[in-house]
């Protein structure tokens, strides 16, 4: 059993709470809507098998998409970008230049999963747009909208999607 399942045990399922929280809050980060706040990267150690925890306070996130269309299927491309500071960080308390850019890659790899799992599960549970990929098509591929817009659901579910994600944190708050 994982600290996720343990905490989950212990909560009596309320933990599926967070997981929704958590969810809606990569929606934002996705449709470029979360624009300051904080986000909790959770990283376990082996050794003490206890989670740490990463807190980036973000000042400013936005995200872009691109939209093309390789070999007749909808390929979206999305970039997310973030900058905040470390408001708290249980892994360190001497920060170097190393150090950061290596947070900066686990904020990145959570960040880029939670986002991609999101969408998998849009894409094939659900089949449906929540992000708006497809207004994305209407405007930047009209003429391939236009002739596949009553099918968009279906489309959505088997187009590529292709997701970047660029943070930098700035300052670092409080190190235990």
């Amino acid at each position: 059993m994982n600290w996720e399942q343990e905490i989950t045990e212990k909560m009596n399922g309320s933990f599926d709470y967070v997981k929704r929280h958590q969810e809606v809050k990569t929606l934002r980060w996705i449709n470029g809507t979360f624009l300051a706040g904080d986000e909790v990267i959770v990283k376990q150690l082996d050794k003490d098998k206890r989670p740490h925890f990463i807190t980036m306070e973000v000042k400013g996130a936005r995200s872009t998409v691109k939209t093309s269309v390789e070999n007749g299927k909808p390929v979206i491309t999305l970039l997310i970008r973030g900058e905040g500071n470390v408001a708290e960080n249980s892994f360190d308390h001497r920060p170097t230049l190393e150090k950061i850019r290596k947070k900066e890659e686990q904020i990145n790899h959570t960040l880029k999963h939670r986002a991609e799992n999101l969408i998998a599960m849009m894409q094939k549970k659900y089949a449906t747009d929540i992000f708006g990929f497809g207004e994305e098509f209407r405007r930047h591929q009209y003429a391939y909208w236009k002739a596949h817009k009553d099918e968009w659901d279906d489309l959505f579910a088997q187009a590529e999607i292709r997701v970047h994600v660029q943070t930098y944190l700035r300052r670092f708050g409080q190190c235990k």
